[in-house]
């Protein structure tokens, strides 16, 4: 069962595990392995708003990315779930006094207390914190000044550009810059008690408009000038996405029983062919994956990859790579990651 544990845990404890030259032996290997991650599940996601939509807003490193996520539904299925990046942000004081920043881009930046100041992050991303008016700035490499107030972004600043920002309890649901006593408005997010997200609209009345089914299966994303995302599914699990009148992505499954849902709380389900790749899969006896082997649609190897308790170690055609951990995993506690806002 540790064993199992282990390598479940151990691809959220790399950036904290690993050397700088292990984390590139690590993007190496993933990238081998094609279009899944350690569990056999898909890594899939989409650009969902064009960069000239975006406008000044990519500026403030907004994207928009859209996320597959292969999660438990009721009576130990797997279904498919969407989450989208840029949509939600806050930033607090933890018990230690350290601030926690939770990105628009879904990751958590801790800011470590020294004295009455505040230490900067690795990429030097900076923190004030204002205690009598309940602010906290944060400034990046990249001169973006992110303000909150009472936890929640209020405003932001770049190149004597100010922008407002209403939200509700941290999720945005406008963006406008303020130009001598107007707002202009760069985003507008129109959301319904039943399906979450349903309308991002931009600069100059550019919308994306999302479209549900009955099930809160997400089915299209329609965009300007005839853009757009189609998605299938069967029984809630995605099995094509199309781009306008392109080629279907098919995404085809393996079934599994109910121990690798049972133990650890892991769809019953592999990624066993995608549009690029062909995946083949050796389990240990709880359901884990601990050899997957890679091949292109003809059928040629790509990869070969075994995932132990202290490494893992991957063949190629033209070569060897080994990912070794730093320190001991079973010892370890996996980093927890705030989620991405889900779209319903």
């Amino acid at each position: 069962m540790k064993k199992l544990r282990i390598t479940l845990f151990s691809i959220l404890c790399f950036l904290g595990c690993a050397s700088a030259h292990s984390a590139t032996e690590l993007e190496k290997i993933m990238a081998n392995m094609g279009g899944i991650d350690l569990k056999g599940l898909p890594k899939l996601s989409l650009e969902m708003v064009d960069r000239y939509d975006l406008g000044e807003l990519a500026a403030l490193e907004f994207e928009f990315t859209l996320t597959h996520k292969t999660v438990l539904r009721h009576g130990r299925t797997a279904k498919t779930e969407w989450s989208i990046n840029n949509l939600q942000t806050c930033v607090y004081i933890d018990a230690r006094g350290d601030v926690i920043w939770r990105t628009t881009r879904g990751q958590t930046v801790r800011f470590h207390k020294k004295g009455t100041a505040y230490a900067k992050s690795i990429n030097g991303t900076a923190v004030n914190v204002v205690p009598e008016s309940n602010t906290v700035e944060i400034t990046t490499p990249a001169s973006v000044t992110w303000r909150y107030r009472n936890g929640f972004l209020e405003s932001i600043d770049y190149r004597k550009n100010n922008y407002s920002v209403t939200t509700d309890r941290g999720t945005i649901l406008s963006i406008s810059k303020k130009i001598l006593n107007r707002e202009m408005p760069l985003l507008k997010c129109v959301y319904s008690a039943r399906n979450g997200l349903e309308e991002l609209e931009f600069y100059g009345g550019r919308k994306y408009r999302l479209s549900w089914s009955a099930g809160h299966d997400l089915l299209a994303i329609d965009a300007p000038k005839g853009r757009q995302l189609h998605f299938e599914y069967v029984d809630s699990l995605l099995t094509c996405w199309t781009r306008e009148n392109g080629p279907c992505n098919e995404l085809k499954w393996q079934r599994l029983d109910y121990i690798r849902e049972t133990a650890f709380q892991i769809p019953p389900v592999l990624l066993r062919e995608d549009a690029s790749h062909l995946y083949e899969y050796k389990l240990d006896k709880w359901g884990g994956v601990i050899n997957v082997k890679t091949h292109d649609k003809s059928g040629a190897l790509v990869s070969e990859t075994d995932i132990k308790t202290t490494s893992i170690e991957q063949a190629t055609p033209n070569e060897k790579i080994k990912y070794i951990f730093k320190k001991k995993i079973h010892n370890a506690q996996p980093r927890h990651l705030e989620p991405v806002m889900h779209l319903y």
